[in-house]
């Protein structure tokens, strides 16, 4: 497929995998998008991609849109996870004997050092003393209901036979990356989309103010690349309860991003050399019912990675043994301060380190 121009793409995928093109010619998405390395740091601006033109039929029966956000490797997939599938995504990835690390904050200047603040600045430390006020190792309950601000793990992608596919194969089957990729920009990478682990981190708002002045965490690159140029594709999925603005640009120091929102349902496929960027979280606010519709996921931010760590393995090994052979930061930590086990959903076991 050739572009004369640079257009708004935006393509539907039917439960069959029929597809649907839909080129429009309105200044916006595309039309105004250059790529980033095209552009002058100076001259680059904020810009939010605009509604496609796709009939409104499409979008009210929630069918996946794949939109062209910048021809370096920025693809927006709207309506990526259908409503009724979250929760059993979900479900999935938080299952019972899942472990992973959690947490608070530690707030600067605070008088007494060590507290750990949670969701709408519940102290944490309190969990582990019992009624007696003697302290306990451990605790079982509800993350959201204790005040965990935020979790992380990790799994290895599971692939099973045709009569035992996992959702997150029969996802990512609906989708069909790959064709809908190459559809979308000629560019996108030969091959097939082949994870192999998965990559979750929820976080709950909790009274914070996030915002451009004010991010998340900060603006960071993917470390996780094979080589400096490494452009496998990375899929990233909204299943929490609010939207996400998601902001990328080459270097911390620029000025002007390009700047995505993210709806729950929604997701980013980033590939070629917009995996280099330096992203940030720009804001996580509560989105219209129309886009939660169906969706009981009780975290705030539910992010979810599919990776292909393969060719990291095989180029720096010693980074692959860093992400996924236990060689990680010690607990506790800035971000991370104790161990949880999964008990399904948000119930789980918090454990001191």
């Amino acid at each position: 497929m050739k572009f004369e121009s640079l257009a708004t793409v935006a393509i539907a995928v039917t439960s069959s995998l029929n597809i649907v093109d839909a080129f429009t010619q309105q200044p916006g998405l595309c039309n105004i998008k250059r790529s980033l390395s095209q552009m002058s740091r100076t001259a680059r601006k904020s810009k939010q991609p605009s509604s496609t033109s796709l009939d409104e039929s499409i979008s009210q029966n929630g069918l996946p849109q794949f939109e062209l956000v910048d021809l370096d490797g920025l693809i927006l997939i709207k309506n990526a996870v259908d409503p009724s599938l979250r929760m059993e995504l979900f479900d999935r990835f938080y299952r019972s004997g899942i472990m992973g690390e959690c947490g608070g904050s530690w707030k600067r200047n605070d008088s007494v050092k060590g507290t750990v603040y949670g969701a709408n600045d519940a102290i944490l430390n309190r969990l582990f003393t019992d009624a007696a006020d003697k302290p306990v190792h451990s605790v079982k309950g509800d993350a959201v209901e204790m005040g965990l601000l935020h979790g992380q793990h990790r799994l290895e992608f599971e692939c099973e036979s045709d009569e035992n596919e996992t959702v997150e194969q029969r996802f990512l089957e609906s989708l069909n990356i790959p064709m809908n990729g190459r559809k979308v920009d000629p560019n996108y990478p030969a091959g097939d989309f082949d994870p192999t682990h998965l990559a979750l981190s929820f976080e709950m708002v909790g009274g914070r103010t996030i915002n451009r002045k004010k991010t998340l965490c900060g603006w960071s690159g993917d470390g996780d690349l094979a080589r400096k140029d490494d452009g496998t594709p990375k899929l990233f999925i909204n299943l929490g309860n609010h939207a996400v603005e998601c902001g990328f640009k080459h270097d911390k120091k620029d000025k002007d991003s390009i700047d995505v929102t993210v709806n729950p349902g929604d997701a980013i496929l980033r590939y070629n050399s917009a995996r280099t960027w330096k992203q940030a979280v720009l804001s996580i606010t509560p989105a219209d019912s129309k886009d939660t519709s169906g969706s009981e996921v009780p975290f705030d931010f539910v992010w979810v990675k599919f990776e292909d760590h393969g060719p990291l393995k095989r180029g720096k090994r010693d980074v692959w043994e860093k992400i996924h052979g236990g060689k990680k930061n010690g607990l506790p930590n800035a971000w991370f301060q104790y161990k949880y086990t999964s008990l399904g959903g948000t119930k789980c076991v918090v454990e001191l380190p």
